[in-house]
């Protein structure tokens, strides 16, 4: 089956799992079982929450969906969680290359397309900022 849904870990994806003693590779191993998913929006930001089950019981009943593609993903109803038995057959990549002194962040396709031509970035205080210009 041809892997379509790209995760790009983030610095704050990193810092949230890592606060609680979880692994990149447990998140992979686990998005990629039975998930509960949602969409949300948190001060502005849409995000997907994910509960993964350890012990095989989910306790409640509730829809459940196959998500095979980024439009899959992105479709989810808003603050409604579902249950993807299947999981995502996400594929997690670091997307950063450095040749001749040039950093190349690579994003997903789909993102590119949304946001890719609005981006700016910046070296501040030892990191490299990337940000969404508005308007």
């Amino acid at each position: 089956m041809k892997r379509e849904i790209l995760i790009e870990w983030d610095h704050k994806s990193l810092e949230h799992i890592y606060r609680h003693s979880i692994s990149e590779q447990e998140v992979e191993k686990a998005v990629n079982g039975r998930i509960l998913i949602r969409s949300t929006t948190r001060k502005a930001e849409k995000l997907k929450e994910v509960i993964y089950e350890k012990r095989k019981v989910i306790l409640i009943e509730m829809g459940k969906v196959k998500i095979e593609t980024m439009a899959d993903l992105e479709s989810l109803p808003e603050e409604e969680w579902v249950d993807v038995p299947e999981g995502l057959h996400a594929k997690f990549v670091y997307s950063v290359d450095r040749v001749n002194s040039k950093l190349t962040i690579t994003l997903p396709e789909e993102v590119a397309k949304k946001i890719g031509k609005r981006l700016c970035a910046s070296f501040e205080e030892g990191k490299i900022v990337i940000r969404e210009i508005k308007g």
